[in-house]
């Protein structure tokens, strides 16, 4: 969000310290040792007496990071409401299980005594099956059911932190991309093979590229960090590339949903969420998501563009959508350069199934 669009949506609080000259108090800090009033302006983060080293954001930045920690917080309350309706009627169960399962030992207990099992005229049914389908299945649920609740409360007594180590973590993330980069050369190289008028074919058997091999390679690695941090925005949105590109496009959007709640800000998440926006010509949602980005991503501004582009052609507000184009075309301009146009030609929208666009040929610059 840039300053201009800041001042004009952030309410007309001036600042009352004398020195300030009733500056407009866009930002807030945030640093949690601080005592001092919350809502600041400029200058207040540049004098000691204030706010300086403290971290501050804008107003319009924090009430959309509140908006957002809102919509989390409701989907799990209501998350955490149906687990409690669920576990009362679980309860139930597991203490009829408890009742099953004693009946069954009694019975067991019978049947090893011979005198016992002499009485018996007739063998309860499960000492009579070839296999035990009951037991085993039951026990191996219940241990997962554990062990996902002793995590749960282990993880709720550090307040959520996963404990990783960040050079296993780039590492695994610098390892996939080189996977991504290797295939793309092979891809070249039997291209250039190809163009040949002799074509090598042992050459060609050398370097030829199973691309589902690459992906599901690149989620092994990939999972073995999210173990560690299954939080980690970059590691899930590789993840969401691999499965686009193993047309496993319905898991990719789920993954990036939850990547999504998990930080609203972060560019690979931002990035892909274009592409699905894209592809399913929600351009004002994909419009949107330039603004989230913390600093001006170049490729986000691509994606915006053409969203602006394609809602020209049907809007009923033409004349306004024009003007906001032209607005955001200069902006980009002056942000990414002369060359951003030129660039922005080339730039290949969409990941694996996810389509690429064309634009309208009136549209096209």
């Amino acid at each position: 969000m840039h300053y201009q669009q800041l001042q004009q949506n952030s309410p007309n609080i001036k600042c009352q310290y004398a020195q300030h000259e009733e500056m407009p108090c866009i930002y807030i800090c945030i640093d949690s040792n601080c005592k001092k009033k919350k809502i600041a302006c400029f200058r207040c983060f540049q004098e000691e007496e204030y706010h300086q080293n403290h971290q501050g954001i804008t107003i319009e930045e924090f009430n959309q990071k509140v908006h957002y920690r809102l919509e989390n917080i409701n989907k799990l309350l209501s998350t955490l409401k149906t687990f409690q309706e669920k576990n009362a009627e679980f309860n139930k169960l597991i203490a009829g299980q408890v009742d099953y399962a004693k009946k069954l030992i009694m019975e067991g207990e019978k049947y090893q005594q011979i005198r016992e099992l002499q009485k018996e005229e007739k063998i309860h049914f499960y000492f009579r099956l070839d296999q035990d389908h009951y037991a085993p299945y039951l026990q191996q649920q219940i241990d997962k059911i554990i062990q996902i609740i002793q995590k749960i409360s282990k993880l709720s007594k550090i307040n959520f932190q996963f404990e990783y180590n960040e050079e296993d973590i780039n590492k695994i993330k610098n390892n996939v991309i080189n996977k991504f980069r290797e295939k793309k050369e092979k891809e070249y190289l039997i291209e250039e093979l190809k163009k040949k008028s002799i074509i090598d074919y042992q050459q060609m058997l050398n370097v030829k590229v199973s691309p589902e091999a690459y992906y599901y390679d690149a989620i092994i690695e990939l999972n073995k960090g999210l173990k560690q941090c299954p939080t980690n925005c970059n590691l899930i949105s590789l993840k969401c590339t691999c499965l686009t590109n193993l047309k496993q496009v319905e898991k990719a959007i789920q993954f990036n949903e939850y990547a999504f709640q998990i930080n609203q800000n972060d560019e690979t998440v931002l990035l892909f969420r274009a592409k699905l926006k894209m592809e399913a010509e929600e351009y004002d949602e994909c419009i949107k998501l330039y603004d989230l980005a913390t600093e001006p991503n170049k490729y986000l501004a691509y994606y915006k563009c053409i969203s602006l582009l394609f809602i020209l052609v049907d809007s009923l507000k033409k004349q306004q959508r024009v003007v906001e184009f032209e607005k955001f075309q200069n902006e980009c301009l002056k942000l990414f350069g002369n060359e951003f146009m030129k660039n922005y030609k080339t730039h290949e929208v969409g990941s694996g199934q996810i389509k690429s666009q064309q634009l309208p040929s009136q549209l096209q610059w």
